[in-house]
């Protein structure tokens, strides 16, 4: 018998199934790191800011702190967030920016002159990696 080399059918569906499985096992747990990267993007500005409040305060006779985040003296960069607030109480906030469906909007993330870090509209799904008080 003369028999041409080649793959079968069935072998051919069996990898396309293999595929398919770890495509359904891969996706879920990619698609969460981009919304991880964009949270500790904030948190990370959000120490910044607040050690920076604290040098404005310090810097100040009167310890007080600033309402304008554009005199403090760092410069951060807003790629995942909308808006920065400084307030006069020597908190900072952010609107982040979610990633991905089904986190899409915004939420705030906020922490204060003691540095406690709080959240409002924090999507269930970022519960694991927020700081604490952001639950």
């Amino acid at each position: 018998m003369n028999r041409k080399p080649g793959f079968t059918l069935i072998e051919i569906m069996i990898v396309v199934v293999i595929i398919g499985v770890m495509a359904a096992i891969m996706i879920p747990r990619l698609s969460g790191s981009k919304d991880q990267s964009v949270f500790s993007e904030a948190v990370n500005a959000l120490n910044t800011l607040h050690a920076a409040q604290l040098r404005y305060a310090l810097e100040k006779s009167d310890g007080s702190y600033t309402t304008d985040c554009s005199v403090l003296d760092v410069a951060v960069t807003p790629v995942n967030f909308d808006t920065l607030t400084c307030t006069a109480g020597g908190a900072v906030s952010l609107k982040v920016k979610a990633a991905a469906q089904p986190a899409s909007g915004t939420y705030t993330v906020s922490v204060d002159s003691a540095g406690q870090f709080t959240c409002a509209a924090c999507p269930a799904r970022l519960k694991r990696i927020c700081p604490n008080g952001c639950v």
